[in-house]
């Protein structure tokens, strides 16, 4: 009976983990759409975002810099432009945040899932 159970209760741990799949593969669907030009590891983890997020960030301030930094006002132009650029990085970081709170989620499961298949073969 307690058989029983475990295999129910892993049932289910596979179809949470199979919807936690899918958003997963719509997250990264979303995080490759930025053109961010992230890349992944075999386990799904993002192996640049450092790099990525410097890159823009530093292309931000040589933008401004080159509009005369804090000395000079912004025309409408200048300022659309950075506003742009800063809210590019904003949802490029927003993406890369709830893709790795899903691949979290995705590894927890698994491993509840390994361990609940290691509870029923015991």
């Amino acid at each position: 009976e307690n058989v029983a159970l475990m295999k129910t209760e892993n049932e289910l741990l596979e179809e949470k983990l199979d919807l936690a799949n899918k958003y997963l593969s719509e997250d990264r669907a979303a995080l490759e759409a930025t053109g961010a030009g992230f890349t992944f590891d075999e386990n799904g983890t993002i192996t640049n975002y450092t790099d990525i997020m410097t890159g823009l960030w530093s292309d931000y301030e040589n933008t401004r810099k080159s509009y005369g930094g804090d000395d000079i006002e912004l025309t409408k132009d200048q300022q659309e432009v950075l506003d742009n650029m800063s809210e590019r990085i904003e949802t490029i970081k927003s993406a890369y945040e709830l893709y790795e709170t899903t691949l979290d989620e995705v590894q927890d499961l698994e491993q509840e899932q390994l361990d609940k298949q290691l509870e029923i073969q015991q």
